[in-house]
C-alpha cells in the first residue's frame, strides 16, 4: 500500500515539477506560454496534493478512494493534455519536439490510470485477498510511473522552455517545482 502512495506521490510531483531556475533569459512569449501550462498544473496539482486515505481493513472504502484519486489523476493529466493543445507549438526552436515527447509521456501515463482502474474495479467488493491482489496488481502496474515518466521534463529538456519555466510566475507557485 505505501509504495502505491509513493507512486502516487511521484506521479503528482513530476506533474507539478515546473519550475525552478535557469540562467538564461527566456523570450516573453515563451514565459507567456509556460505560464499557461503551470496554471493548469497549479490547479490540479492541488486536489491531487490531497491522497487518497486507504484502509485495507476496510476494502470496499479503500478501492473507492483510490478509483477517485486515480479518476482525479487522469483528470489532471488530461486536462494538461488539453492545454499543451490549446496553447500551440512553443514559440522557441524545437519547441513542438518537445511537446510531442510530453503528450507521448502523458498518453503513456493515461494508459497506465486506465489499467490500474480497470484492475479496481475487477477487484470483488468486500474480499480482502481480492483486496490484497489486487492492489499488489495496481502498484505493479502503476510502478513505473514512479520515476520515468515526467512530461515536464520533456518540455524543460528544452533549454529555451526551461528558462521560460524558470521566469513564469505560476510555476513559482507550483509545489514540488524543481529548484536549481
Amino acid at each position: 500500500m505505501n509504495r502505491l502512495a509513493v507512486v502516487g506521490t511521484a506521479v503528482v510531483v513530476a506533474l507539478t515539477a515546473g519550475c525552478g531556475s535557469s540562467r538564461d533569459e527566456p523570450n516573453e512569449a515563451a514565459i507567456s506560454w509556460a505560464e499557461q501550462i503551470c496554471q493548469t498544473m497549479e490547479s490540479g496539482g492541488a486536489k491531487l496534493s490531497r491522497l487518497p486515505q486507504i484502509d485495507p481493513a476496510n476494502p470496499r472504502q479503500a478501492t473507492a478512494s483510490l478509483q477517485a484519486y486515480l479518476g482525479s489523476l487522469a483528470d489532471s493529466i488530461e486536462s494538461v493534455s488539453i492545454r499543451l493543445e490549446q496553447a500551440g507549438p512553443p514559440p522557441v526552436t524545437d519547441g513542438q519536439a518537445a511537446v510531442d515527447r510530453a503528450r507521448t509521456t502523458l498518453g503513456t501515463i493515461r494508459t497506465a490510470l486506465g489499467s490500474a482502474r480497470d484492475k479496481l474495479q475487477q477487484m470483488a467488493a468486500g474480499d480482502p485477498e481480492s483486496f490484497r491482489k489486487g492492489m499488489q496488481d495496481v502498484s505493479t502496474g502503476l510502478a513505473p510511473l514512479g520515476g520515468a515518466a515526467n512530461p515536464i521534463a520533456d518540455l524543460r529538456a528544452n533549454k529555451e522552455l526551461d528558462a521560460a519555466f524558470a521566469h513564469a510566475p505560476a510555476c513559482q507557485r507550483v509545489p514540488g517545482r524543481r529548484e536549481g
